[in-house]
């Protein structure tokens, strides 16, 4: 066992325009099974099948974005973290079927659950925004990563889930949940959790939901916030359906330095500029805790543009947060976590954690 020892974070922008693009790394990986990628995208398209991109490591020195449709232009933002140890990913792609279920399973190799942490992405088709295109993400066992649409629907047969499962050694703190929203719940608490250090901690969201309303996003979004050691809440901007989510707060047990920044752009607001504490950008990656790794709640109720909450983010200096998106209809606030990784082998924790307590999977149910 070991701690997360970083080699390297890789970050870059690509325009996509085609149906499935290759880029070229500028460094070299050592091995694609001690790295992660997170990324997000931007999109005015009112098309899924145009603006949903999943992005996968294809190999040591390229990665790759696809979508069913090669109309648009959609822009990607991505981040690479290689580790020499301490981190495994075990990573694949899960192909839908449209007469089997509402799930995406598939098999990995056994991990501790108070250890590992999953990201997914997803690309399908379809013309307007249904319940086929929010995916909660979440190990179902500790042999078995599960993505899952609405309860109500089957995966498409040309939908795919790309999903990454990210376990430590012992530089991971992980605590993982599941809620059950009723239709008229804006809010979600969860309370009296092993505490953790906020300054190290991200909160990762993701959620399935039925079609509802077809123009309303904003009962369909919701954004997760670490607000004490011990809880967190989660919220949306509109009721009106019932939906279920998922969530993994990570606390790095090393030097690793996390900061909780909220992106607010109001409505026909395209951009927003946040203020860091300088870090260094050769360690560093930002990730949106909730949709697609690029967005969180949103206002929008008049059309169905996934534009109006998914975002870029760039870390455009050492004390810049650049967030961008492609369509500005309705106001937008989400977290990002900007994540410092550390370098330098060694557990830094001030504070006293319950090793029989830490891990524990929650579930919020609806009342």
């Amino acid at each position: 066992m070991a701690v997360p020892l970083l080699l390297q974070v890789e970050a870059g922008s690509e325009s996509l325009g085609n149906t499935s693009e290759d880029f070229n790394l500028v460094t070299t990986l050592t091995d694609i099974t001690r790295a992660i990628m997170f990324f997000s995208a931007r999109s005015n398209s009112d098309r899924p099948s145009r603006s949903m991109v999943t992005g996968e490591i294809l190999s040591t020195t390229q990665i790759r974005y696809q979508r069913p449709s090669g109309v648009g232009d959609p822009v990607a933002n991505h981040y690479i973290a290689e580790f020499s140890q301490g981190i495994t990913v075990d990573r694949g792609e899960i192909l839908g079927s449209a007469t089997a279920d509402n799930l995406f399973t598939a098999a990995v190799g056994a991990v501790d659950l108070t250890k590992t942490f999953v990201v997914a992405s997803m690309r399908t088709t379809g013309s307007t925004a249904n319940a086929q295109h929010w995916l909660r993400a979440r190990m179902s066992d500790d042999e078995t990563f599960e993505g899952s649409i609405d309860s109500g629907s089957n995966t498409d047969s040309n939908s795919v889930c790309a999903f990454q499962v990210i376990e430590g050694d012992e530089g991971l703190n992980v605590t993982s949940g599941d809620i059950v929203w009723g239709s008229g719940e804006a809010s979600k608490a969860v309370s009296d959790l092993v505490a953790v250090n906020p300054n190290k901690t991200m909160l990762l969201t993701t959620n399935s939901t039925p079609a509802g309303t077809g123009n309303d996003m904003a009962q369909k979004n919701i954004d997760g916030d670490i607000d004490s050691p011990t809880s967190l809440l989660f919220t949306r901007d509109a009721t009106g359906q019932a939906m279920d989510s998922s969530w993994f707060r990570v606390e790095w047990l090393d030097g690793t330095r996390v900061q909780k920044v909220t992106v607010t752009m109001a409505d026909t607001v395209a951009t927003d500029n946040e203020t860091l504490d300088a870090v260094d950008l050769a360690k560093t990656f930002a990730i949106a805790g909730g949709w697609m790794m690029g967005g969180g709640r949103t206002g929008n109720q008049t059309n169905d543009t996934m534009g109006s909450f998914s975002n870029t983010l760039d870390l455009s200096s050492t004390t810049n947060l650049l967030a961008t998106r492609a369509n500005t209809t309705e106001a937008q606030t989400f977290k990002v976590y900007v994540v410092e990784l550390n370098p330098e082998t060694g557990l830094e924790q001030p504070y006293d954690i319950d090793r029989n307590a830490i891990g524990r999977r929650v579930s919020v149910l609806s009342y």
